[in-house]
């Protein structure tokens, strides 16, 4: 699924802390630049916690984001 996704190294760690952050039942922020991967960034993080037959439920505030989530979610899947 993700094999062809080179992350830089902060969008790694970022994956990684949320990943385990959210696991544990935490919540969180995901504060970053304009164009730095914050929605890759999550749709990885959430794709780890999601079973492989698993659904995930994305709510956002509009249209816009919502074509950027369904653009990104096409390119790891």
């Amino acid at each position: 699924m993700t094999e062809s996704i080179t992350l830089h190294p902060y969008q790694h760690q970022a994956v990684e802390a949320i990943s385990a952050g959210l696991a544990e039942g935490g919540r969180g922020q995901l504060p970053a630049a304009r164009g730095s991967g914050k929605t890759l960034i999550s749709v990885l993080a959430a794709t780890r916690l999601v079973l492989a037959e698993g659904l995930l439920s994305v709510f956002v505030p509009s249209l816009a984001l919502e074509r950027d989530g369904a653009r990104t979610g096409t390119e790891v899947s």
